[in-house]
C-alpha cells in the first residue's frame, strides 16, 4: 500500500511547493494537501509582514486547526510542512502523542538561519520534527545544533513538466527574448552588477518585483516589474541569449533553483562562481561563471560576440541537466525519499 502524506505548502501556480506536491504524487504517494498561501491583504497583509520581520509567526489561515482536523479524519504516514513559520509546538506535541507512528517532516528551500526567514514558533518546533530537509549545506550543522533529530541536504532541482525546452516561434523570441536578462527579486548587489553592464553599453532586461524605482536609472536597463511563472518563465529563459544567475547574499546561497532552471530550459547560464556551481556544471563547457563585475562585463561581451560557442554551452548545460537527472522527480527519488521512508 502506498504511503499517505498530508502536505502543507503555498500552492499558488508557479510556487516550488506546488511542484513538490506534484512530484510526491508522481512518485506514487497518496497525498492530501492544505494550501498555506496567505489570503490576507491590505493592512492585514502589512501587519503580517511586520510581525514576520520581528520573528512573530501568525497563523492567519488557521492551519494548526486544519492539520488537527485532517489527522483526526484520516490516517497518514507522514506530515510534510513547507517551512511552517506558523506551526505551534503544541500542534506537533499533540500529533506525536495521538499519532505516534506519524513521521513529521519540515522542508525549506530557504536559509532558515537567516533571521528574516525565522519565527520564534519555527525555532521551537525544530526539535519536534523527525526530519528536516534543507537545500543549504551550511544549514545542516545549524539544524543539528538547534536539536533536529535528522537533517537531510538535497540540491535544488527543476520541474521537468514545465521548465523544459519549447518549440519557440519567431514571435516568442521577439516577445520573451533579450540579449542579457535576469528574472528575480531586487537586491542591491544584483542592481550594482547590472548597472555595471548598462554603463559598459550592454542592454539588460530585468524582470521581477520591486524593480519599479529603477525604471529610469539607466537607458540600458529595461525594467519589467512583474512576475513570470510556469511556461512563460521557461520561455523567457530559453529565448534570452545570456541569463544572469545572481545569488541571494542573505541566504548565503551557493546555488539556487535558477541555477538549474536556466540550463534545463535550454538557456545559457552566466552565474556567480561558487564551489556548488562548479560541481553542477563544468565551467566554459556547460555554463559560465564570474567573480567580479569586471569579469561579468568581459564574459557578456565575449559571448554576445561568439554566438556559436554560446549556443554550444547552452546545449551542453541542457544535456547535463538531463543526463545528471537534475529534475524534481529523480532528485527526490534518489536522494531524499529513501531516507524518509525506510
Amino acid at each position: 500500500m502506498a504511503k499517505r502524506i498530508l502536505y502543507i505548502g503555498d500552492l499558488w501556480y508557479g510556487s516550488t511547493a506546488l511542484w513538490r506536491l506534484n512530484t510526491l504524487r508522481k512518485l506514487g504517494y497518496e497525498v492530501d494537501a492544505i494550501d498555506s498561501t496567505r489570503t490576507w491583504n491590505g493592512w492585514r497583509l502589512r501587519l503580517l509582514n511586520l510581525l514576520q520581520k520581528i520573528k512573530i509567526g501568525i497563523d492567519s489561515e488557521t492551519l494548526n486547526s486544519k492539520v488537527v482536523q485532517a489527522c483526526l479524519n484520516n490516517f497518514y504516514d507522514a506530515l510534510w510542512i513547507d517551512k511552517g513559520l506558523w506551526t505551534r509546538p503544541g500542534l506537533l506535541d499533540q500529533l506525536k502523542r495521538k499519532h505516534p507512528a506519524l513521521i513529521l517532516i519540515s522542508f525549506s528551500p530557504d536559509d532558515m538561519f537567516n533571521p528574516i526567514n525565522q519565527t520564534y514558533r519555527y525555532v521551537r518546533c525544530l526539535p519536534l520534527y523527525h526530519h528536516v530537509i534543507t537545500t543549504k549545506h551550511h544549514n545542516v550543522d545549524e539544524f543539528r545544533k538547534a536539536g533536529v533529530q535528522e537533517v537531510h541536504y538535497v540540491q535544488k532541482s527543476h520541474d521537468a513538466d514545465v521548465q523544459k525546452k519549447y518549440d519557440l516561434t519567431p514571435e516568442d523570441y521577439a516577445h520573451y527574448g533579450s540579449d542579457v536578462g535576469f528574472i528575480g527579486n531586487f537586491e542591491q548587489p544584483r542592481f550594482r552588477s547590472m548597472l555595471a553592464l548598462a554603463q559598459a553599453g550592454i542592454g539588460v532586461n530585468v524582470k521581477g518585483p520591486a524593480w519599479e524605482r529603477f525604471k529610469n536609472q539607466h537607458k540600458n536597463l529595461q525594467i519589467e516589474p512583474k512576475n513570470f511563472f510556469g511556461e512563460e518563465y521557461a520561455k523567457v529563459l530559453q529565448a534570452t541569449k545570456i541569463n544572469l544567475g545572481f545569488l541571494h547574499k542573505g541566504n548565503r546561497d551557493q546555488h539556487t533553483a535558477r541555477s538549474i532552471e536556466i540550463p534545463a530550459c535550454g538557456g545559457f547560464l552566466l552565474a556567480e562562481r561558487t564551489a556548488e556551481h562548479l560541481q553542477l556544471f563544468e565551467e566554459g563547457k556547460e555554463a559560465e561563471f564570474f567573480d567580479s563585475d569586471g569579469e561579468l562585463v568581459e564574459k557578456v561581451n565575449y559571448y554576445l560576440a561568439h554566438e556559436e560557442q554560446r549556443a554550444a554551452i547552452a546545449q551542453a548545460g541542457y544535456e547535463r541537466c538531463v543526463n545528471s537527472e537534475y529534475d524534481n522527480y529523480h532528485v527526490f527519488k534518489k536522494t531524499l525519499l529513501p531516507l524518509l521512508f525506510v
